[in-house]
């Protein structure tokens, strides 16, 4: 049960910070975008593990957020507390498994990219002008008190 929650609560974590990312760059935003909706043809069709695995721009998308925050803090391994240094993924341990290791980590990956794919093909996402958080770093990199987005239908 506590793998069960803890994966959750890391791919919701992830996903809140993949979708600032995508509003912050509204032409990553775009490009992911159109890749999806290359492959999934269908705007309520749930992908398939073999759809997901044909979208690479997405894979991007999820290793470049998990570069950038990964769920999971180790204090012990901190170097500098600014989100966008130069800190690698090597320096976070997911789920304190070890270092070469995550059980979930599977699960959470297909689980952040099926999201991810239903989501940005049927919304827009931006940035709400003028909000800021903070980034607390207590096991998980959580913003405080979380990410306020716009959020608008996207029509075909």
């Amino acid at each position: 049960m506590t793998l069960l929650l803890a994966g959750h609560e890391t791919t919701s974590t992830a996903l809140s910070w993949g979708l600032y990312f995508l509003a912050k760059n509204p032409d990553a935003q775009d490009l992911l975008r159109k890749e999806i909706l290359d492959v999934l043809i269908n705007r309520d069709h749930m992908p398939t593990f073999e759809e997901i695995e044909h979208l690479k721009y997405l894979e991007c998308v999820f290793k470049e957020t998990l570069r950038i925050v990964p769920p999971y803090f180790n204090p012990s391994r901190w170097l500098d507390p600014v989100i966008e240094s130069k800190v690698t993924t090597s320096d976070f341990l997911p789920f304190s498994a070890g270092q070469k290791s995550c059980l979930g980590m599977k699960m959470a990956h297909l689980e952040f990219e099926a999201i991810i794919s239903v989501i940005i093909r049927n919304f827009e996402f931006k940035l709400v002008e003028g909000f800021n958080f903070e980034t607390k770093l207590l096991g998980l990199s959580k913003p405080i008190p979380g990410i306020d987005l716009l959020i608008s239908k996207v029509d075909y």
